[in-house]
């Protein structure tokens, strides 16, 4: 018998060729899957790497807002970093966070801060304002609204410096939580700002995003005062007596035979107060600042403080003529905070002060004048007619600020744009 050598019958050569087909698919698929498990743990990590960065970055904000806050008035630029420039080479708890803090030479309540985060190589950057608010941001603030008719307007609202020259730019003349009502041929300032979704159809409007809230004065001061912006005025423990003279209704501070000059201080006038005549404040006394700041609040189970500046020029100079050069008075010399709600007599008045009045009326009418250099906070104001009607908002009245450090324009920026410059 003859043997023969055995061989694959055609069935099985085609399962092997189905078999390596299939196992090639499964190692194509394979390769596929490691490649894309092996990317997507490179993204994981790049995104993990980018948070741990943005958390780095934020840390060095932290800290410089922490570092600005316990600089108090001594503020100055400076840095975080390796740069010979800086003091300080790491952040504790943050080593991978560098930043630069720029004080804007304009406005030491306004800093620029650029900080960045990195974690093995990669980087993110981010920039912001941290700035102290001013309380009185505006020339007149009306808290339901302010109205301009006829030809009355605003005259001369900007800011201006002690010499009384005028500042172009960056600030508002009216402000309101309600509505700015613009009419006639009057001017109305330089600008006009509304809070809280207020109103209005005044040539130069913008509404703001922030909330200006202001409360009433309040007659002590509480820890904590309730939370506000601006901060709630309170009447500290161990205030002055009322400097004026008690006529039976109100205090009385008359400086029309002679003038009268007021010493720095903080001053509790319950029941009302009228200021008449020439009515300075002691620039040379350092006490309370230098500041002098009334307080008037409604008698016992009364809602009204009358207040009546109609016949005052108050705090008209700081250094007067003939000195040269003069000085016009410091608007934050004269501070008069009042409680409850009623009518100012304004008419007439000359002041360089802040009146901050958020439950009080003003109304200028016909004929009337004002000439004042500073702020109004008033609940409502109505100018119309033909007034002489001149407000300025001097730029020391932006000294006023909140004590508390608040971030704006936060923005994240390519690493490429970030800087360790101080200057």
């Amino acid at each position: 018998m003859r043997l023969t050598g055995s061989r694959a019958r055609p069935d099985e050569r085609g399962s092997l060729a189905v078999v390596m087909a299939v196992l090639g698919v499964v190692a194509l698929f394979a390769a596929v899957l490691i490649s894309g498990v092996v990317t997507d743990m490179n993204n994981v990590n790049h995104t993990t790497d980018i948070e741990a960065a943005r958390a780095q970055a934020l840390s060095g904000l932290a800290d410089a807002m922490f570092r600005i806050d316990q600089e108090g008035a001594a503020t100055s630029s400076f840095c975080v970093g390796t740069p010979a420039t800086c003091t300080v080479s790491s952040i504790p708890g943050a080593p991978g966070s560098q930043y630069a803090a720029r004080l804007n030479p304009n406005d030491p309540n306004t800093f620029t801060l650029e900080s960045e985060g990195t974690v093995r190589g990669v980087s993110y950057a981010v920039q912001a304002t941290v700035a102290r608010i001013p309380t009185v941001p505006t020339a007149a603030f009306g808290a339901s609204g302010i109205t301009f008719n006829g030809s009355s307007g605003v005259t001369n609202v900007d800011a201006t410096d002690q010499y009384g020259n005028v500042i172009v730019g960056g600030l508002a003349a009216v402000g309101s939580d309600g509505t700015i009502t613009c009419h006639g041929s009057g001017s109305y300032g330089s600008g006009q700002i509304t809070y809280d979704g207020g109103s209005s159809n005044c040539p130069n409007w913008t509404n703001a995003s922030n909330a200006y809230t202001p409360q009433q004065p309040i007659t002590s001061c509480p820890p904590p005062l309730p939370p506000s912006s601006p901060p709630t005025p309170c009447l500290p423990a161990g205030s002055n007596a009322c400097p004026g003279t008690w006529n039976g209704s109100v205090y009385v501070v008359d400086g029309s035979v002679s003038p009268v000059t007021l010493e720095p201080g903080i001053y509790d006038c319950v029941g009302g107060l009228t200021l008449k005549g020439a009515v300075n404040v002691d620039y040379s006394s350092a006490v309370n600042n230098g500041k002098v700041e009334l307080f008037v609040f409604p008698a016992a189970g009364g809602t009204a403080a009358p207040v009546d500046l109609s016949a005052g020029v108050l705090n008209q100079w700081e250094t007067p003529p003939p000195a040269s050069p003069a000085v016009v008075g410091d608007p934050t010399a004269l501070q008069i905070y009042v409680g409850g709600s009623g009518n100012l007599t304004m008419n007439g008045a000359v002041g360089d002060a802040v009146l901050y009045a958020p439950g009080m009326s003003a109304g200028f009418h016909g004929r009337s004048s004002l000439n004042w250099i500073g702020a109004l906070v008033v609940a409502s104001m109505t100018v119309d007619g033909n007034p002489n009607f001149q407000l300025n908002y001097d730029i020391r009245t932006n000294t006023l600020v909140e004590s508390n450090w608040q971030v704006s324009n936060f923005i994240q920026i390519a690493p490429s744009a970030f800087s360790m410059s101080i200057s």
